[in-house]
């Protein structure tokens, strides 16, 4: 996880060498006071959200009101902080309810080169530059999660990447059996339902990595992986909101390392919104940082996961995230 501590100190401004929690948490703080004002001077939505709340000490943070993802469907173009020209993509998110009214999240090429760069960053943890990447997610479009995923690697790592798209039934899914066989994959990305169809057709293939991400992944799915496959199995949580990267979990596997540097994460009650102690589960709510067409404040994810409270055995000083909960199953989220 020493790659993506690199990548948080050098993002941070912080010295090569000089990361420790106490450091990262002052440095935090000044990037979330950097955004809010950020925000309140360029969106309308912030100017008017944010007005008469003072960001004066780290405990003034949780005085600051949640972005709602209802909000983020219904004002979008208010939340802008940039003019039109410069947005380089724009995602389109379906929404749930009676509205239907679906969200919109605005990029800048500085954004999506900040994930490129964390995606790259990361897959040094899974592999070198002599693996060969098959990458079974959206690849289609300029700035697609795919498409900056294969630019991460390929700048970062150097590797031969195969960007596959989706793997559906018919011809693609038999394209992506044959890339599969003909080309000695070693390392497969890909949403979990996918990647798990994919292992049953395939009981025989030897994969030395896989990265599943996207959705919720099972605890039973990760370990048929590793059973059947033989290979190392790694999850990854982000969001289309958060600029598609936020947590991925190292060689260990006991949770998903959090990253920092461009994402601020809290625990919070679903029910009152109340802050919630490491080790408690509860509702994911994050914060961006640095971004430069669409900050988002507190934004509420309707996640359920929790802060692990003890460091993890890799060494890193970045704050872990459990195994996120499925965004369906909040019964018994306690």
């Amino acid at each position: 996880m020493r790659y993506l501590d690199r990548y948080t100190a050098y993002r941070l401004g912080i010295a090569e060498g000089g990361l420790t929690r106490e450091v990262l948490c002052g440095r935090q703080w000044e990037a979330i006071r950097e955004t809010a004002a950020y925000a309140r001077e360029h969106a309308p939505f912030y100017q008017k959200k944010l007005r008469g709340i003072k960001l004066q000490a780290p405990e003034d943070f949780t005085r600051l009101p949640f972005t709602l993802p209802t909000e983020l469907s219904a004002c979008a173009e208010e939340m802008l902080c940039v003019p039109a020209s410069a947005v380089e993509r724009i995602v389109t998110l379906p929404t749930g309810g009676s509205s239907g009214i679906p969200k919109r999240v605005f990029f800048t090429r500085e954004d999506l080169q900040c994930t490129v760069d964390f995606f790259g960053e990361g897959m040094k943890l899974m592999m070198g530059p002599k693996d060969r990447l098959m990458i079974c997610m959206p690849c289609e479009r300029p700035g697609s999660v795919g498409r900056l995923l294969q630019e991460g690697v390929e700048t970062h790592i150097g590797a031969r990447v195969f960007p596959m798209g989706l793997p559906e039934e018919g011809d693609s899914f038999s394209r992506v059996l044959d890339c599969l066989h003909a080309e000695g994959i070693t390392v497969l990305a890909g949403l979990p339902e996918h990647i798990y169809h994919l292992m049953q057709c395939t009981a025989g293939l030897h994969v030395d990595t896989v990265l599943l991400s996207g959705n919720y992944v099972s605890p039973d799915a990760a370990a048929g992986l590793h059973d059947v496959w033989g290979c190392r199995v790694f999850e990854h949580y982000g969001l289309t909101e958060t600029g598609y990267g936020c947590a991925v979990s190292c060689c260990p596997g006991a949770g998903y390392h959090i990253r920092e540097s461009d994402v601020y994460v809290e625990i919070i009650d679903p029910l009152d919104g109340t802050v919630l102690p490491d080790g408690c589960w509860g509702e994911v709510a994050v914060t961006t940082l640095g971004r430069k067409a669409m900050p988002l404040i507190r934004y509420r994810t309707g996640d359920i996961s929790r802060i692990l409270p003890r460091a993890c055995a890799c060494g890193s000083v970045l704050r872990r995230l459990d195994r996120v909960r499925d965004r369906h199953m909040k019964k018994g989220w306690r």
